[in-house]
């Protein structure tokens, strides 16, 4: 029996997981469980720099290929709909403008464009082969989280979110500001 914390000061003192008899349930040092089988070894400060430059990599990535369609989505449909209370008010602009309306028709607007941008994205990581491989790869552990299962999800949440959130948006880009 070994205990099943691999943040087990045991661990860090010994350099690997002490093994307890079998009439021993729960780790003497942490308190955690103990797991029947061969202890788990932690990784090596090598491994640990490995797995932290791929994380940094994922979010560079994931960054890129959502955040910046996000903030390209938002802001075009933030610029229609400032163009569309214009032409009913023009002496408002929304950039400007302050209370509800404009909150409500801000707020719906970047709502609208986060699944859309996150279609773009999957898109985007779909059209790189490797990103492609690693993503199915990872896929294979979990049930139904393939891309084309993802993607549809996605677009299924989309077609009934988007139109509905769009037009609360534009209901309240329509509605007086001053």
């Amino acid at each position: 029996m070994s205990c099943s914390n691999p943040d087990c000061p045991e661990m860090e003192l010994q350099d690997s997981p002490a093994e307890y008899a079998g009439d021993v349930r729960f780790c003497p040092v942490c308190g955690a469980q103990l797991v029947a089988g061969a202890p788990q070894t932690p990784p090596t400060p090598e491994v640990r720099r490995d797995i932290k430059r791929a994380l940094l990599r994922e979010l560079a990535w994931n960054l890129t290929t959502v955040v910046v369609p996000l903030l390209g989505f938002a802001f075009a449909l933030l610029w229609l709909l400032d163009r569309l209370h214009r032409s009913v008010y023009p002496a408002e602009a929304f950039w400007t403008a302050v209370g509800v309306a404009p909150t409500v028709s801000g707020l719906a607007a970047l709502l609208a464009c986060f699944l859309p941008a996150f279609l773009f994205g999957n898109f985007l990581q779909w059209l790189l082969r490797g990103t492609r491989q690693v993503a199915g790869k990872e896929a294979l552990r979990f049930s139904e989280t393939e891309y084309n299962s993802i993607q549809a999800q996605f677009l299924r949440a989309s077609l009934v979110a988007v139109p509905i959130l769009l037009g609360i948006a534009i209901a309240a880009a329509l509605r007086p500001w001053g």
